[in-house]
C-alpha cells in the first residue's frame, strides 16, 4: 500500500480526467478484460472495475462451457513491476513513444505525473489509489488485443492482473502459456510461475474449503453452538494447512460476521480470533472488525491477553518492516488504551514508515507508551523539502498535530506554498478520534481499507 502525495497525485488525476474519454475507449479495445475502469461505485471510490471478483464465477463458468483444459495465470508482482515508460509504449505503440520521448502526448504526461509520485522512479506504482487501476488497464488492453490476435476464438477473461484462459488440448494451452510469455515481456511483464497452471476439466468453480465454511451453520442454543464453534476452528485450521496458499483463516473470521454468538461462547470465540492474529496476521482486520463489534455491544474482552499479543506482534513484525501489521497492533492499542511495552516502543523507533510513525506518535502523547520511543531519526525529516520526498506525510502531519518540532525553528509547512494551503483550510490525513470510537461499517474490509487515514 502507498499514500500519495496529494499535491503531486492532484496532476496525474487531473490528467486522467480530462482525458477520461479517451483513456476508457483505449482501454475499451480489450474484449478480455473484466475489470475496465468505470466511473464511480461503492465505499466511495472514484473508479472502479466494470466486473467485481463477485462476477467472475460466471465468466469462469463461460470459459469452461467448451473446454477440456483450462489455463490459469497471473502477472508476477504485477504493480510494483510495471515500468512508467510502458505507459506510453501501450498508448502510442513502442516504436511511436520512443521516438517522441519529451513530446507532449497524453502516454509521456502520464509518464511524467506517474514517476513525480513516487521520487522519479520508473517501476512501480501504487497499490490501492484509483488512478493505478486506471494505469494498470492501461498497459494491459494492448496485450489482450494482442493476445487476440493469436488466439482468436479462445475464449479468454482477465481481471486486473489475473487470465483464465480455456482449451481443448493441453498442448493448445502450452502454447498460449508460450504467448503471454513472450507478449508480456514486451512490456517488462513477467507471468507469475507460482501462480501458473494447467488444469484438466471438469473442476469445481470454487476451492471445496471455501464452500464447506461457506455453508457451515451455527446452532442457536449455547450448548449446541459451543460444539459447532469447536468443530469450525479445527476444520478452519485443518484446511489452512491443507491450503496454505489461500487465505483460509481469513475467510473462516469473514464468515464469522455473519451470525452473533451467544455470551456464553464468546470467551472461546475471543480466544480463537486472538489466535489467529498470533499466528495469521493476514487475519488481523477481519479480527479486529469482530473485536470492535463485540466490544460495542458491551461484550467484555480479555485485554490482558490482547495487550500481550499486539505487543509481540510489534516487536516481532517492526524488526521485519511489516508496516501494516505493526501499525494495526498500535491502533489496536489506543483503541482499547492498552500499554505498549518499551521493547515494542524501542522497535518502533527504527520504523521507516509515516504511518507507524503517526500512530505511535499518537500512542505517545496518549501516555500509551511510557519509555522506550525514540523519535530522532523522524525529526530529521521536519523540514521544508521533505514534503515532497517519501516521508511527506510523517512530514506535514506530525508538525500539523503539532507533535514533532521543524528543524531549524521556523515552521517548515508554511514555508511550502501548497502544504501551507492545506494546513490553512485544515486539512489533515490522520483522524484521532477515529482511533478510538471506530465501527467498521459495510462489507468485510480489504487490506486497502484504512478508517484512520482520509482523503
Amino acid at each position: 500500500m502507498s499514500i500519495p502525495n496529494p499535491v503531486l497525485y492532484y496532476n496525474l488525476c487531473l490528467e486522467i480526467a480530462d482525458n477520461w474519454d479517451d483513456l476508457r475507449s483505449h482501454c475499451l479495445k480489450s474484449d478480455i478484460s473484466k475489470s475496465i475502469p468505470t466511473k464511480g461505485g461503492s465505499h466511495g471510490r472514484s473508479i472502479v472495475p466494470s466486473h467485481s471478483h463477485a462476477d467472475l464465477k460466471l465468466f469462469r463458468s463461460n470459459l469452461r462451457t467448451t473446454a477440456k483444459y483450462i489455463l490459469k495465470t497471473d502477472i508476477g508482482r504485477f504493480y510494483p513491476s510495471i515500468y512508467s515508460h510502458s505507459i506510453p509504449w501501450a498508448i502510442h505503440t513502442k516504436p511511436f513513444a520512443k521516438s517522441h520521448r519529451g513530446s507532449n502526448y497524453i502516454g509521456n504526461r502520464l509518464d511524467k505525473w506517474v514517476r513525480n509520485c513516487q521520487d522519479g522512479q520508473t517501476i512501480g506504482i501504487p497499490i490501492g489509489p484509483d488512478t493505478s487501476l486506471v494505469i494498470a488497464e492501461i498497459i494491459l488492453s494492448p496485450i489482450d488485443v494482442e493476445i487476440r490476435k493469436h488466439l482468436p476464438s479462445t475464449r479468454i477473461y482477465r481481471h486486473v492482473d489475473d487470465y483464465e484462459f480455456g482449451f481443448k488440448s493441453f498442448s493448445e494451452a502450452e502454447e498460449a502459456l508460450a504467448l503471454l510469455h513472450e507478449i508480456l515481456n514486451e512490456f517488462q511483464l513477467e507471468v507469475n510461475s507460482n501462480k501458473t497452471e494447467i488444469l484438466e476439466l471438469p473442476l469445481p468453480l470454487e476451492s471445496d474449503w471455501v464452500y464447506e465454511l461457506r455453508n457451515f451453520e451455527f446452532h442457536s442454543s449455547p450448548r449446541k453452538q459451543k460444539s459447532d464453534l469447536i468443530k469450525y476452528f479445527d476444520r478452519a485450521v485443518i484446511l489452512s494447512k491443507k491450503y496454505s496458499q489461500d487465505h483460509v483463516l481469513k475467510y473462516a473470521v469473514q464468515k464469522l460476521q455473519s451470525f452473533r454468538v451467544d455470551k456464553k461462547n464468546f470467551e472461546l470465540l475471543e480466544q480463537f480470533l486472538i489466535q489467529c492474529i498470533m499466528n495469521e496476521t493476514g487475519t488481523f482486520i477481519p479480527v479486529l472488525k469482530q473485536l470492535t463489534d463485540y466490544h460495542n455491544e458491551g461484550m467484555n474482552i480479555d485485554l490482558s491477553t490482547l495487550e500481550e499479543v499486539l505487543n509481540y506482534q510489534i516487536e516481532t513484525q517492526c524488526p521485519v518492516g511489516h508496516g501494516s501489521e505493526a501499525a494495526w497492533a498500535i491502533w489496536s492499542s489506543i483503541f482499547w488504551s492498552l500499554p505498549i511495552s518499551t521493547t515494542a516502543a524501542q522497535k518502533l523507533s527504527k520504523m521507516n514508515d509515516s504511518v507507524v510513525a503517526l500512530l505511535a506518535l499518537d500512542a505517545f502523547n496518549s501516555k500509551l507508551i511510557d519509555t522506550g520511543l525514540d523519535t530522532s531519526s523522524w525529526e530529521t525529516l521536519m523540514k521544508t523539502d521533505e514534503l515532497y520526498n517519501e516521508h511527506w506525510l510523517l512530514t506535514y502531519e506530525a508538525n500539523f498535530k503539532n507533535w514533532l518540532p521543524s528543524k531549524g525553528g521556523k515552521d517548515h509547512v508554511s514555508m511550502d506554498s501548497n502544504f501551507d494551503f492545506l494546513k490553512k483550510q485544515g486539512v489533515y490525513f490522520y483522524d484521532k478520534r477515529k482511533a478510538r470510537s471506530v465501527t467498521f461499517t459495510g462489507a468485510p474490509i480489504s487490506e486497502g481499507t484504512s478508517p484512520l487515514f482520509s482523503f
